[in-house]
């Protein structure tokens, strides 16, 4: 008879964050004995951020954080149920677990940990290169509102460091940068190209605002890069000693009518990238490795698989 897990996964139809890391880490799963799949018998469920039908299995419940701003507050209601009603919490930072804890006021027993996502580092001799990527560049990996790409860019200019700055993503709210020369707008890409382009590149600026753990953050250090981020959210964990961390944003009592900021002083922005420029080498992220991963949430599964 098999010792085999089986791991009831969510269906995601649409890409992003979520879908890219259950697509990475079903493979490294499978090698350690949990197989996952979304339909048939299960011994355990792997939900995310909410648990959508309750039956009587043990359920891991992965949580990225809540809604803060006062207009959303009220859709907490089913995160908060689906982390009283779990058998283990999966935070993907220590700050999304601090989030959690302050803004739904619940007085959980659940048992948690903290897990950050992770990138197949064995493929990334096998990433090409681009060669009309200038080298020693920058590189921004998406143009979502609360990437704050706007201010991202201005402090770029503001630098002047004599480098190229290449953004990903749909830039027609930025299309007023193409007039200068060290400003390239790729528009969408794949994510087999987008980390041609990463590599190719040798800093990633990601001055989001609240981001619990972006993937594109740990792609970034995967393959190197010296990373530029905000302090507030989980970026700056990942980060670590592989980057600099500009304090742009006021600490969260989590309390207040929360607001996204939505530009920065290009001033701030400026100085961090000198400092970033000025860095010497930085050590290997070995940490982010989705085996290590999967090792983690493995570890977990079958502590609560009978």
């Amino acid at each position: 008879m098999s010792d085999d897990i089986l791991l009831k996964v969510p269906h995601i139809k649409h890409g992003g964050g979520p879908k890219i890391f259950l697509d990475r880490i079903k493979n490294p799963l499978k090698e350690r004995g949990v197989i996952p799949s979304e339909c048939g018998r299960f011994d355990v469920e792997l939900a995310f951020i909410t648990r959508k039908r309750k039956n009587d299995k043990p359920c891991i419940l992965r949580v990225d954080g809540c809604y803060y701003q006062h207009t959303d507050l009220s859709r907490n209601a089913a995160i908060k149920k689906s982390i009283r009603n779990a058998s283990h919490v999966i935070y993907q930072s220590e700050f999304s677990k601090r989030m959690c804890d302050k803004i739904l006021k619940h007085n959980s027993n659940t048992p948690s940990s903290v897990i950050y996502n992770g990138y197949p580092q064995r493929k990334v001799e096998g990433i090409k290169t681009k060669e009309d990527i200038q080298k020693d560049s920058f590189v921004i990996c998406s143009t979502n509102e609360v990437k704050r790409v706007e201010s991202s860019i201005k402090g770029f200019l503001e630098a002047d460091c004599g480098k190229h700055l290449y953004v990903i993503g749909d830039y027609r709210r930025f299309s007023k940068f193409q007039r200068h020369d060290n400003i390239h707008l790729l528009g969408k890409m794949s994510n087999k190209s987008t980390l041609s382009v990463m590599k190719s590149c040798s800093y990633q600026m990601h001055l989001s605002y609240i981001d619990s753990c972006p993937n594109a953050v740990v792609e970034g250090l995967s393959v190197g890069l010296k990373v530029l981020c905000s302090n507030l959210g989980g970026t700056r964990e990942l980060v670590a000693d592989n980057g600099i961390v500009i304090e742009v944003d006021a600490d969260l009592d989590f309390s207040s009518r929360m607001t996204t900021p939505r530009h920065i002083d290009k001033t701030k922005i400026a100085e961090g990238i000198h400092r970033l420029i000025g860095m010497g080498d930085v050590p290997k992220r070995p940490d982010l490795d989705i085996g290590r991963v999967a090792d983690e949430y493995a570890a977990v599964v079958k502590r609560f698989a009978k």
